[in-house]
């Protein structure tokens, strides 16, 4: 067998029973059809038959556009099972790359092809359309309720790990722009992306473009892909669907980080996770720290840990997007049940004004709204004397466990040099810290000595100071 996915094949077929109904599931079907892989980009149906009618004269002859690995595939359906044998037996060609008997398949990948509904089908080459357009709903809902942007729009495959949406919106066309949004598979990691332009007529110029191998590889039309209406449709019903998840995990974050936020990809740093059997919030920030590296591969430098028992969520922050690339993969190899992930990339949280206005209270911005709350007072403290250009906090929170005491929350703010924390033990902490013998703390400087106000020179090494009550 050729190695063409089985969303490939599932296509090839499906197209195939929509021009032939009925034969796919007939005895012996497989034995007369062969999967052709690597196709030129010149390779037109009507010379793959003429290639493949020295054989006998061939049924059907199907190509789609573009496999899911990126390269042209087809299907050609000869008249019986020895045309096929003889057929596949060619050598590579500037036509195609190879061609294999599709025998071997297994009959339930036919029943899927057959079944699958076909309102997808012709939504194969952008299959996450329906969440790009549900985001929006979030990011600009104006624009999404614009009966027109989709004819001003384009939607980008494999969009490169280190393009952004203001990358999208800023550098990538030289044209108007006026919103981008980026998701990313939760089961490949690919990205892919949904410019809207100001203007119709720009869609054909982007289209036109040569691809940017170091942001995108394909660009095609929205208004392109079948039934694009009702997947606006169903991605309003998305967009609301995920409200309530998307205000607990903004309630998380800190409005600073939103308002710093330049590149538009906080989301796809996020880790966004429900309680499970792996992880527990009523364990604290250190427990999923340890969790995240050991079950779900994650090995980028982190910015904020949190934990709420009373919302049942639990999120990580990364300091780049690539540290969460393969948390999907990771967790589809774990039992069913061990960790439930969110996929973030669904959740763009746009950057809004903060509530009291930061001139007066800046601090305010640093904190969460969570931890603005009333049943919060005494327990949000600021830690002085840690560089935050450099300290990770699942290294603060293995230190703070050593004391036994159970860590909320940890939000490092590495431009504004500001380090916070949320323990219900605020107090115990203090003490602990200023008792610490500095050369014991670990982490490569995570708690240098230094005073508690300035961090320089000797002395107290890490303090803490508690968030005064005004702030909340």
């Amino acid at each position: 067998m050729s190695m063409v996915s089985t969303r490939d094949l599932e296509i090839l077929f499906g197209i195939f029973d929509l021009k032939h109904p009925g034969v796919v599931l007939r005895p012996g079907f497989l034995r007369t059809a062969a999967i052709v892989d690597g196709l030129g980009e010149e390779t037109k149906e009507d010379e793959l038959d003429g290639i493949f009618s020295a054989f006998g004269e061939v049924r059907s002859v199907v190509l789609d556009g573009e496999g899911y690995s990126g390269e042209r595939v087809g299907l050609v359906v000869f008249p019986d099972a020895g045309a096929c044998s003889d057929a596949i037996t060619l050598p590579p060609s500037a036509d195609y790359r190879s061609i294999s008997s599709a025998v071997g398949l297994s009959r339930d990948l036919l029943i899927e092809a057959v079944c699958w509904p076909r309102k997808r089908r012709g939504e194969n080459k952008f299959c996450n359309a329906r969440n790009l357009i549900g985001l929006l709903f979030t990011v600009a809902p104006d624009v999404a309720e614009d009966p027109t942007f989709i004819e001003r729009s384009v939607f980008l495959k494999e969009v490169t790990p280190l393009t952004t949406s203001a990358d999208l919106m800023k550098r990538c066309f030289a044209l108007e722009v006026d919103v981008a949004v980026l998701v990313r598979d939760s089961e490949t990691s690919e990205r892919t992306g949904l410019v809207v332009f100001a203007n119709a007529g720009d869609v054909c110029v982007a289209t036109n473009l040569t691809p940017s191998p170091a942001m995108y590889r394909r660009c095609v039309p929205a208004h392109s892909v079948h039934h694009t209406l009702q997947t606006v449709l169903e991605a309003a019903d998305d967009h609301q669907r995920r409200r309530g998840n998307a205000d607990t995990l903004r309630s998380l974050i800190p409005p600073q980080y939103l308002k710093s936020d330049a590149s538009m990809d906080f989301h796809l740093r996020c880790l966004y996770l429900r309680s499970s059997r792996a992880i527990d919030p009523s364990q604290g920030v250190y427990n999923l720290c340890c969790i995240a590296e050991k079950l779900l591969s994650v090995r980028g430098k982190v910015c904020a840990a949190v934990v709420s028992e009373a919302l049942d969520a639990a999120v990580l922050v990364f300091d780049d997007s690539q540290s969460t690339d393969k948390v999907g993969s990771a967790v589809s190899c774990l039992p069913a049940g061990s960790v439930a992930v969110y996929d973030s990339s669904l959740f763009p949280l746009p950057d809004r004004e903060i509530a009291g206005g930061s001139d007066q209270l800046p601090l305010r911005g640093m904190l969460p709204e969570l931890f603005t709350q009333p049943e919060y007072l005494g327990r949000v403290v600021v830690l002085r004397g840690i560089d935050a250009e450099e300290c990770d906090p699942r290294e603060i929170a293995y230190h703070i466990a050593g004391f036994g005491l159970k860590m909320e929350a940890l939000y490092v703010h590495r431009a504004e040099g500001h380090v916070s924390a949320t323990t219900p033990e605020a107090a115990i902490l203090g003490q602990n810290l200023r008792m610490a013998d500095p050369a014991r703390a670990p982490g490569r400087g995570v708690f240098p000595a230094g005073s508690a106000g300035s961090g320089t020179g000797a002395g107290a090494g890490a303090c803490c100071t508690a968030v005064p009550r005004g702030v909340s």
